[in-house]
């Protein structure tokens, strides 16, 4: 058990700084965003994309109108609605695709990536949606692949999971949300 507590102490060593680095004002923007929106259209690759699912109910719960990207629910884009993307490198073409196709049809977009560079962080910058950046510490011998002592981007994923998170409970504030707000939305078929 002694192995067990000193890697989690490893662990959360290594989320604080991520997590302290993130910009305070990207996050409040992004915040004024999900509560201004008509819907919120969530999608991410792999990892990402269930990281999006749990984030989508956190939402949902909030208050929000959220669609996850690929559902066969999914309605189409549009003006007044938010296309939030989580891509850790930002180059995933479908990703990207997705973004282009958003723009397309008027709609808003907001990314959260550790690579504040890339080609979708410039694609969200350039159309004047929001660009959170996780800086996580990347790997010398595998670029643009994320480091630390977790396995596969590991850090990345708490990350995303703690940030989206915080920025949830920022919107419930903000619309005023009480936590029976969030029981009644809350699945009641299970």
């Amino acid at each position: 058990m002694n192995d067990y507590m000193n890697r989690l102490s490893q662990i959360l060593d290594e989320v604080k700084p991520v997590l302290a680095g993130v910009s305070a004002e990207a996050c409040n923007t992004a915040v004024e965003k999900l509560c201004a929106t008509k819907r919120v259209f969530l999608a991410g690759a792999g990892r990402s994309g269930l990281l999006m699912q749990c984030f989508g109910m956190r939402l949902m719960h909030a208050g929000l109108m959220v669609h996850l990207v690929g559902d066969a629910t999914t309605p189409s884009i549009g003006a007044d609605d938010l296309l939030w993307i989580t891509s850790g490198s930002g180059t995933t073409a479908t990703m990207v695709a997705l973004a282009e196709k958003a723009l397309k049809a008027d709609a808003s977009l907001a990314v959260l990536t550790y690579t504040e560079d890339s080609l979708l962080a410039k694609l969200v910058r350039e159309s004047g949606g929001v660009v959170l950046v996780l800086p996580v510490p990347l790997d010398s011998t595998r670029p643009g692949k994320v480091g630390g002592t977790q396995i596969l981007g590991t850090l990345f994923d708490e990350a995303v999971f703690l940030l989206t998170t915080l920025l949830t409970e920022a919107v419930g504030q903000a619309k005023n949300q009480t936590e029976s707000d969030y029981a009644r939305r809350h699945a009641n078929l299970e």
